[in-house]
């Protein structure tokens, strides 16, 4: 079972912002995984209901960090988070990703639970970005309540005002036994870049801009893949 190195991206740009990616399992004890016993530092089992099977629980583990001038650390005060659909070819497998493509905006907030594609009628400026529990520690991902293969890619933008955020992006591939987590090398911003980038988020221009393209397109940072247990999902 392969794990993904650590890694931490700092842009010199903005040296108050860094990303780190991996370096320790974040679910544990936390939101939705709480209950979930851990396999791995990416998968996790969330006990079922009565007679059920455990659901595995895939996710990446993302910490954000922010410092004042003076190195002090400061709160995140805000994260926002866009969902797209990942679908595969027929016979895909998470080892090739020539055979997975991004098709389109995932609907709802809950996307990571069904992936469907976004309505004609829905509104960009507050359907397509999402606003996140502000925290600086995260284990994105989805749970797997479904046995057939499919992925999610997610837009993460986080940060504080005052000192400027990150841009980074996770996807969770799964293809019938086994999952794939990548974390994208993430962007740092200076406070003003971030201020206005959360700015055209929040008056629709960003999204209406950019309804099928990404922020940016970066290189993977980390890669991990295992196996799923058989006995999860539904």
């Amino acid at each position: 079972m392969a794990e993904g190195s650590p890694a931490i991206v700092t842009n010199p740009g903005n040296p108050q912002v860094s990303v780190e990616f991996e370096r320790r399992d974040l679910s544990i004890g936390t939101a939705r995984y709480r209950g979930a016993v851990p396999i791995t530092k990416n998968l996790s089992m969330k006990p079922g209901g009565r007679g059920q099977q455990p659901n595995p629980m895939i996710h990446a583990n993302v910490e954000v960090r922010l410092r004042d001038a003076n190195g002090k650390p400061v709160p995140m005060t805000r994260r926002l988070v866009r969902t797209w659909d990942v679908q595969p070819s027929a016979g895909a497998t998470v080892d090739n990703l020539r055979m997975w493509h991004i098709v389109g905006l995932l609907q709802s907030e809950f996307s990571p639970f069904s992936p469907f594609p976004l309505s004609p009628n829905e509104r960009p400026g507050d359907t397509n970005f999402r606003l996140d529990h502000p925290s600086r520690q995260d284990a994105p991902g989805l749970q797997l309540i479904q046995t057939t293969p499919f992925g999610i890619l997610q837009e993460f933008v986080a940060g504080n005002a005052g000192v400027g955020g990150a841009y980074y992006q996770t996807y969770t591939l799964f293809d019938g036994s086994k999952y794939r987590i990548i974390n994208s090398r993430s962007m740092t911003l200076s406070a003003a870049e971030y201020n206005r980038l959360l700015a055209s988020i929040d008056n629709g221009t960003y999204t209406k801009g950019c309804l099928r393209l990404l922020y940016f397109m970066p290189a993977g940072e980390t890669d991990a893949m295992g196996e799923v247990p058989k006995t999860g999902g539904k």
